[in-house]
């Protein structure tokens, strides 16, 4: 009766300590969804953050063509006596 109870004992144990290393699992699952959102977060903003920086990028390249355009006017004037060399592009 005595070995039957013991036995009886220990299967329970074992039970309980699978239980318990389930739930174990189950917090770690709950740690990664919670990292990955984190992580799915980080990535939005820094996916904004780089199309902000290419726009700023684009304005300021935008700008100079204009400002180079500019200071290029007085030197070629008329385009049938410009004598530069457009080939060379400083941008």
């Amino acid at each position: 009766m005595n070995t039957s109870l013991g036995s009886e004992v220990n299967k329970l144990q074992k039970q309980l300590e699978q239980v318990r290393s389930q739930q174990g699992d189950g917090g770690q699952l709950t740690s990664l969804q919670e990292e990955l959102e984190k992580l799915r977060e980080e990535l939005h903003e820094v996916t904004a953050q780089k199309k902000k920086l290419e726009e700023e990028y684009s304005t300021e390249k935008l700008q100079l063509q204009q400002v180079i355009a500019q200071k290029m006017a007085p030197v070629c004037g008329n385009e049938a006596d410009c004598r530069c060399d457009r080939s060379v592009q400083v941008w």
